[in-house]
């Protein structure tokens, strides 16, 4: 056994018989690996049953032109549990965002609520095609600025199939990009009432 002074003692081999001076150092980190679990937002779209808002203004829009670029959605899953819901994600089904074994969170959310399951989702930066104002006329988004949403469990389906219907239409929803009309979708089940976003118009940008 050696010792560092930074780290202490250091075993002379490992508990699986090899030198540790043998293992390879991870590989430096890339722009990618930095980028990931983090979108550049100027504001977030909320959906209710009523239409889509932006932030924490309470104007309504019944629909907002986008443009989006599928190289920069970000997919992951998600879990909720308990009363009022807790909400973790995860970019690469290890860890969540707080840096916490995924299974270990989704044991965590079963120990609370038995029926908790993760589910799909995606992070969307949908860049806007023209400004939009509130009831005032005040200034709220200007072209160009981004508007995040992540996809909830119910609103799955509906990304899922505009992903399928703009891959039938020869878009590559890899890397290519659409103009499109978001629009809203009311729910409701014995627990309440809620909104989803649709997608419509798909125009191919490349």
């Amino acid at each position: 056994m050696t010792t560092t002074p930074d780290q202490g003692p250091t075993p002379s081999t490992l508990s699986n018989g090899r030198d540790p001076s043998a293992l390879q150092p991870p590989p430096p980190l890339s722009v990618d690996d930095m980028l990931m679990g983090g979108l550049a937002i100027d504001a977030w779209l909320k959906v209710s049953k009523f239409g889509i808002t932006i932030g924490e203004d309470a104007t309504i829009f019944d629909t907002i032109p986008v443009e989006l670029h599928f190289a920069e959605v970000q997919y992951c899953f998600g879990v909720r549990y308990g009363n009022p819901a807790t909400y973790a994600k995860s970019y690469d089904h290890v860890t969540d965002t707080k840096g916490r074994l995924w299974y270990e969170v989704l044991r965590l959310a079963r120990e609370v609520d038995p029926e908790a399951a993760e589910f799909p989702t995606a992070d969307l930066p949908l860049v806007s095609c023209g400004a939009l104002r509130d009831r005032k006329g005040e200034l709220l988004v200007d072209a160009g600025d981004v508007l995040g949403h992540s996809i909830s469990i119910t609103g799955w389906k509906f990304f899922q199939r505009f992903l399928r219907t703009a891959q039938r239409s020869g878009i590559d929803i890899h890397v290519g990009a659409v103009r499109l009309d978001l629009g809203f979708a009311a729910q409701s089940n014995q627990k309440g009432d809620w909104g989803v976003l649709t997608f419509s118009n798909i125009q191919r940008l490349k």
